[in-house]
């Protein structure tokens, strides 16, 4: 897939975005106009927005998959819950093979209606059992990263109706620093990866339909 921007900066419009600790890559512009424009759609329609960073990963001795249709597949299930439960979810993918010997991997993020679900774990429980489902194994656990060594699912809040004067200035200012820290790790997913394999005719990414 080809990609018609380049970011070599750690800014993107007016979010930091990761280039790592010393600068050493960039990302791609395309998937980050998409990951901004799933973060706008959901903090301009929902008071609350829960934020959850995963991985994807397939078994080390399972039969090579070259299509990305299994994370569509787990993605499918994800919506069909979603619109049972009216979670509202937007979700990004990015796909990352740096090797030919090894499985490609996924990085994904939700963002969820806060006011419907605020349990991180919950969810990725919910996503660990359908991923196991789409792979037909039993016992898959650890093949979905729940990226919760310091912190996830995180609640961006936007400030209140009701609030004035420097209480809505305070809010409006951890509104701001709390969707510009979920936008900056949401960002790795737009990594640019040159050894990164992707056979012709594979998609990089993929993301949720807006509205």
């Amino acid at each position: 897939m080809r990609h018609k921007q380049i970011i070599r900066d750690n800014k993107f419009n007016s979010f930091n975005i990761n280039t790592g600790k010393n600068n050493e890559y960039n990302c791609y512009g395309d998937i980050l106009t998409v990951i901004e424009d799933r973060f706008k759609l959901m903090t301009s329609t929902c008071s609350k927005t829960l934020f959850i960073r995963f991985d994807l990963r397939f078994p080390e001795n399972y039969l090579h998959e070259v299509s990305n249709r299994h994370v569509e597949h787990l993605y499918k299930m994800i919506m069909d819950k979603s619109r049972y439960h009216d979670y509202g979810v937007q979700y990004v993918w990015g796909r990352e093979q740096p090797s030919k010997e090894r499985h490609q991997h996924y990085h994904c993020i939700a963002l969820i209606n806060g006011n419907k679900c605020q349990n991180y774990y919950s969810f990725l429980k919910g996503v660990e059992k359908s991923w196991n489902h789409v792979l037909g194994v039993q016992n898959g656990e650890g093949l979905v990263h729940f990226c919760d060594k310091e912190q996830n699912g995180i609640i961006i809040k936007k400030p209140s109706k009701a609030s004035t004067g420097s209480q809505r200035l305070h809010q409006e200012r951890q509104f701001q620093e709390t969707l510009n820290r979920c936008f900056h790790w949401a960002s790795y997913l737009a990594k640019e990866c040159p050894q990164n394999i992707i056979p012709l005719g594979i998609r990089r990414f993929g993301a949720s339909q807006l509205g």
